[in-house]
């Protein structure tokens, strides 16, 4: 089952503050659904699609190895 994250929880993710972490998603085209104002209310972002900008910015991170020296 899929599980909504809040904009703590995807801070604690990525190792940031909220408002970085949002803007790095929203950068990558991971944007929240929304679910208004309210208590226990807000903005929530899918965990597979936050697992997914983690690993593809890992995997850019990674030195390239093209056997030319």
């Amino acid at each position: 089952m899929e599980r909504l994250l809040r904009q703590q929880d995807i801070a604690a993710m990525l190792g940031t503050t909220p408002g970085v972490a949002a803007s790095i998603l929203a950068a990558r085209g991971v944007h929240p659904i929304d679910f208004g104002i309210g208590r226990s209310r807000g903005r929530r972002w899918l965990s597979s699609a936050v697992r997914q900008v983690m690993l593809d910015m890992h995997e850019a991170a990674q030195p390239k190895t093209g056997g030319q020296r």
